[in-house]
């Protein structure tokens, strides 16, 4: 149910007076009363958010800590299992090629230089090159 409207007086400087006309000749309301009226009623709310952000901000930080931290243990968990598979892949490969000790201490010092050089980012090219040439 709306209220009905009452008239009141408040102290105003000729200037903001003058910026209100303006803002209602643009458009932005119907008269002075309306555009005032809307402009207390944003400023109020305003006020009221402002107070339920420092009562939600702490709240949302908490949420947002828990999620990052279940998408942690995920990727973690997922890393683990991916690198145990690159584990068994690469022994299957050494078996297969009969890559001995040595060679494959070569081959991991290589790659981790690599690694270490390129910023995690690896490229295969020049790959048979950079392996033998070392």
């Amino acid at each position: 149910m709306k209220e009905n409207k009452k008239k009141w007086a408040y102290w105003m400087t000729p200037s903001m007076v003058d910026e209100i006309q303006k803002m209602v000749d643009e458009g932005y309301a119907k008269s002075k009363s309306v555009f005032v009226c809307d402009a207390v009623e944003f400023y109020i709310n305003y006020l009221k958010t402002k107070d339920n952000l420092d009562f939600i901000s702490p709240l949302l930080a908490k949420a947002v800590r828990n999620e990052l931290s279940s998408f942690e243990k995920n990727v973690c968990e997922m890393l683990f299992k991916v690198a145990v598979e690159n584990a068994k892949q690469s022994r299957m490969m050494a078996y297969i090629n009969d890559i001995y000790d040595e060679d494959f201490e070569r081959i991991n010092d290589v790659s981790c230089q690599d690694v270490a050089h390129n910023n995690g980012v690896v490229s295969f090219k020049d790959i048979n090159d950079t392996f033998w040439n070392k």
